[in-house]
């Protein structure tokens, strides 16, 4: 009888510690769904935040490229630009060099004309 009331207090005892493991197991099991909602709200941040940096960095490249080829586009055209000029510049140098002979010649046959005149002149 005393065995059997040992049991019996022994079997309550393993119901109250039962009981109380369970309350913690549910305990224990409501952090870890709340701890999972966090982290899975902050895994989904951070998925929508890589990919908004994802967009961006795309329009940055973009506009990189886009800038590139403004860049070579405005290189060509400003190389075409001073090659026009440095054409133009020598067409302008050999006329002025053109022009500086037609005088010197009209010069010496000025000069040619007037030593004529002047001995004609002095025979006279």
């Amino acid at each position: 009888a005393e065995r059997q009331e040992e049991v019996v207090g022994l079997e309550g005892e393993c119901r109250t510690r039962e009981a109380q493991l369970q309350r913690e197991k549910e305990a224990l099991d409501e952090e870890l769904r709340a701890a999972a909602g966090r982290v899975q709200s902050l895994e989904d941040k951070v998925a929508h935040g890589g990919q908004a940096v994802k967009g961006r960095l795309q329009a940055e490249r973009e506009r990189l490229e886009e800038l590139r080829r403004e860049e070579r586009d405005t290189a060509t055209s400003a190389g075409k630009a001073r090659a026009e000029r440095s054409d133009q510049l020598m067409a302008l140098c050999s006329l002025a060099a053109q022009h500086k002979l037609n005088v010197q010649e009209r010069l010496q046959d000025l000069e040619t004309r007037a030593l004529a005149l002047q001995a004609e002149i002095s025979s006279s």
